[in-house]
Parts: C-alpha cells; structure tokens; sequence
C-alpha cells in the first residue's frame, strides 16, 4: 500500500513514474463504473432465480459491456487522435 499526500505525488507517481495518459484514466474509470455488479447483487439474482446460468449471465455480462466499451474508447481515441 502507498499513502499520497497530495495530487502532485499523484500526478508524479501515475504519470512520471507509471505512464499513465489522459486516455488510460478515462478508461479506467469508465470500466470501473460498468464491469462486475457488488456481490450482494449477484447473490440475489442467484436468490431469485435458483440458476447458475442467469447467475453466472449477471455477473460475466456488465464485465464484457466494460471490457468492449473500454476498448472502443481507447480504439476510438487512437484513431482520432491519429
């Protein structure tokens, strides 16, 4: 674990250190808002269905919805950008 103490050790350990770009946070957080549903949901779609295969849909779905979105932007941005 690492504590930051402010956003230019952010800055300094994301971008100089890492190579963090604009488009790499966009992503992320994108992903971060469509992959997997919090595990109380899909225990109650397990609840309310009693089936494994709408169970398993529910939780591998939203994380393929990130995965092809992620990269469009990223594709998307790249092409653009040229």
């Amino acid at each position: 674990m690492l504590e930051v103490s402010g956003l230019a050790q952010l800055r300094e350990l994301l971008v100089v250190h890492e190579g963090w770009t604009l488009l790499t946070a966009v992503c992320l957080m994108v992903f971060c808002v469509l992959h997997n549903p919090c595990s109380t949901t899909i225990w109650t779609i397990w609840r309310e269905t009693g089936s494994v295969r709408w169970t398993v849909l529910g939780a591998l779905l939203p994380l393929a919805v990130g995965i092809v979105v992620t990269l469009g932007i990223a594709q998307g941005v790249r092409l653009w950008a040229g």
